[in-house]
């Protein structure tokens, strides 16, 4: 494994008094052309990944999802899930 690749974060917020605590989780993968971003909202049931990759020069392209799991409809009060993907491309 080569050095500075790999990036690993974590954070835990507790506020006792209030009951309440949160927690997320994060990675970042270093590759040869491209960077692997993810992370992890327990707390929120939210999973992101973004992959980004140089294809040439001044031309970067971008992949991106995001699920959420539970969320409630402020509506009608249901839990579902929730799904989102994007691209983008960089000219220039």
């Amino acid at each position: 494994m080569v050095k500075d690749r790999v990036n690993l974060a974590a954070s835990l917020s507790a506020q006792p008094l209030a009951g309440h605590a949160s927690s997320s989780f994060g990675a970042e993968f270093a590759l040869h052309q491209s960077t692997v971003s993810t992370a992890f909202h327990p707390s929120q049931g939210k999973v992101s990944t973004v992959v980004a990759s140089k294809l040439s020069q001044g031309i970067s392209l971008s992949v991106s999802a995001d699920a959420i799991f539970g969320q409630q409809d402020p509506q009608s009060g249901a839990l579902s899930d929730a799904f989102k993907f994007g691209y983008g491309l960089s000219l220039g």
